[in-house]
């Protein structure tokens, strides 16, 4: 009889611990660490053909009408082909004029605001 009388009251006295919430530790509310500031994004503006010859020696985005996209050094421009330095590995990609779709060149984003409010003026 003692013994029953020993697991009830050990039973009543685990399910009261039971019943109670688990302790918790709570740490001291801190604010998240501020994420360093991601550089602006590249924007880019599309060239004519024709206008390339201006931006030798720069950096181009060439995309071509098999949907590819190569970025580089424009290196050489005739009125038939241009050559790309790529980046990276500097290996050097010419174009017919009529397989590329669209070239274009980076611009910085203070440039992009500089030539929209110049347009709303």
């Amino acid at each position: 009889m003692k013994k029953i009388l020993l697991l009830a009251l050990i039973a009543i006295a685990g399910g009261a611990f039971a019943a109670q919430p688990a302790p918790t530790t709570k740490t001291p509310a801190t604010k998240p660490a501020a994420k360093p500031a991601a550089p602006p994004k590249e924007t880019e503006r599309e060239v004519a053909y024709a206008d390339l010859a201006q931006y030798l020696n720069k950096r181009v985005i060439v995309r071509s009408n098999l949907g590819t996209v190569r970025v580089g050094t424009l290196t050489h421009y005739s009125q038939s082909q241009i050559d790309i330095a790529l980046e990276g590995n500097g290996a050097q990609l010419t174009f017919a004029r009529d397989s590329i779709k669209s070239v274009s060149v980076p611009v910085a984003p203070d440039e992009t605001q500089s030539t929209d409010s110049a347009k709303k003026s």
